[in-house]
């Protein structure tokens, strides 16, 4: 009997260690943490958004004039660039009309060659949103969330890199933009 126990145990140990509640495991990457805020967009600041968002250390905003970018019935309104803080890649904010899971469903089917999409209700800043996280062809994973703006419409903060080794370099940034959104 204890052996058989024992057994058990050995195994739901190797079980635990190997599930996607690990640090940067799983499509979710759960276990990262948010990287520490040293900017501000949204509202008056740098990108006109009827959100705010913290931005991470030496990452550029930029305000992308509405209209020019369109994805999924979204239009692009800032891109946050992580090449000044030494990555190759960007948090795009896109807005819109339709409801967040709505918004965020059509923008993930306009995207090319994905796999593995994957969507769950998730919190962001105070409130609750959308998430969802793909793949795209040789660029790798890509994550986004999704929610209401004040006053109508919806906010999509996508991030992705060049590949998955640059996409988890900038999961940090995009984690505090998800926790800081007010």
């Amino acid at each position: 009997m204890r052996g058989t126990v024992g057994l058990v145990g050995i195994v739901l140990l190797l079980v635990a260690g190997c599930g996607d509640d690990e640090a940067g495991s799983g499509p979710w990457s759960d276990g990262v943490e948010p990287a520490a805020a040293a900017g501000k967009i949204g509202g008056d600041q740098v990108c006109p958004l009827p959100v705010t968002m913290d931005t991470a250390d030496k990452w550029q905003a930029e305000a992308v004039d509405s209209g020019t970018f369109r994805q999924g019935g979204l239009d692009l309104v800032c891109e946050i660039d992580a090449k000044p803080a030494g990555s190759v890649g960007f948090i795009r904010v896109w807005t819109g009309t339709v409801a967040p899971r709505a918004a965020l469903e059509a923008y993930v089917a306009e995207a090319q060659d994905t796999g593995e999409v994957t969507y769950r209700d998730t919190e962001v800043g105070s409130g609750s949103g959308t998430e969802a996280t793909w793949t795209e062809g040789d660029s790798g994973r890509k994550r986004a969330f999704a929610v209401a703006a004040p006053g109508g419409g919806t906010v999509v903060v996508v991030v992705g890199g060049l590949d998955d080794e640059e996409y988890a370099g900038l999961l940090p940034a995009y984690l505090l933009a998800k926790r800081s959104l007010a």
